[in-house]
């Protein structure tokens, strides 16, 4: 547009009009707005790429530290349902659950529950100090073992307890009876918010977000700025399409929940079908919230070259004052 204007210029007269300081100094004036704006625009440009790259390698550095965290916890739970899957197929259900309860030697902090689902589907042993009974059998973390032996831990969607009333994401692994046909589930019950305390740690920006999701999209936990909350189901969402990329990268995209546009990094957890998805909003976001606001600034102006135009202008008009620009000389 710059140039543009100064065509226009050029074309307004023949040469002669070179003769007038006023307009020598408007051409002079639009040339360098034009080599100043540009060399500015470039400069922005540069900027908010460097704040996006930044961005991306912090966030996926966070998310490396988080998988190596979560995959730690995973890793504890399954330990010990091997070990309760083992003593159950030994001892079934006389087995002393004294050293799973608080202060006994196989009791953790991390696990809400711990305990063992019959072939019925009922709770009928715990680590709870007073034992709450329920029927677990429509539950899809039991409803998987019941169908065929996979050999392998299975976590379920976040869920309320229904015996101890909090929400809980349920690992659990088959137990069979000595001919190989189903017995039971052994269960341990993790509490999600110890996964978004953890997260609530990284320091990305108030509007920054951190999440464990399942392949399928389901959140297993997740901390947005404050708030911490489980169970959505992100399976129309951009992580869908992206995780099809690869076991790790990066994507922008607005998030349907908050409305916030994110740069998110994530990473898939070496042994398990989950992946951690750290955000940064890109605007407030401590990498990228100064250049991007500085980029849209200036961009805006760039929409408007009538301001240059303007300027360019009152140089020109400075020397057309019956000489007075040679006078001030």
């Amino acid at each position: 547009m710059c140039l543009k204007r100064l065509k226009d210029t050029f074309q307004a007269g023949s040469l002669p009009f070179l003769r007038h300081t006023g307009t020598i100094i408007s051409i002079f004036g639009l040339t360098l707005l034009c080599l100043i704006w540009t060399g500015l625009f470039y400069k922005v440009h540069t900027e908010r790429q460097q704040a996006l790259e930044d961005a991306v390698r912090e966030t996926g550095n966070f998310a490396l530290v988080l998988e190596e965290h979560t995959s730690r916890t995973i890793l504890s739970a399954d330990q010990m349902l091997l070990l309760l899957k083992y003593q159950f197929e030994k001892q079934g259900a006389e087995i002393d659950m004294g050293p799973f309860k608080k202060g006994g030697y196989f009791w953790n902090p991390t696990f809400l529950l711990m305990g063992f689902v019959d072939e019925q589907g009922n709770w009928v042993i715990s680590n709870q100090e007073v034992h709450v009974p329920a029927n677990l059998k429509d539950r899809d973390h039991i409803q998987v073992h019941e169908k065929e032996d996979t050999g392998k831990m299975f976590i379920g969607k976040p869920v309320i307890g229904r015996s101890s009333g909090k929400p809980s994401i349920n690992m659990t692994r088959r137990v069979n009876r000595p001919d190989g046909t189903y017995g039971g589930t052994v269960v341990v019950a993790v509490d999600p918010y110890y996964f978004t305390s953890f997260y609530k740690q990284v320091k990305l920006g108030n509007n920054s977000s951190v999440a464990l999701i399942r392949r399928d999209g389901i959140v297993l936990a997740r901390q947005m700025g404050q708030v911490a909350d489980v169970g959505q189901d992100l399976t129309g969402a951009s992580f869908a399409v992206e995780i099809k990329k690869g076991t790790e990268g990066h994507y922008e995209t607005t998030s349907q929940i908050d409305g916030i546009k994110r740069i998110y990094s994530y990473k898939e957890l070496k042994d398990y079908p989950f992946y951690v998805v750290v955000g940064v909003d890109v605007e407030e976001g401590p990498f990228v919230g100064h250049a991007v606001r500085r980029h849209r600034e200036h961009a805006s102006l760039g929409q408007h070259p009538e301001v240059i135009a303007a300027q360019a202008d009152d140089a020109g008009h400075f020397g057309d004052t019956d000489g007075g620009f040679e006078r001030g000389i």
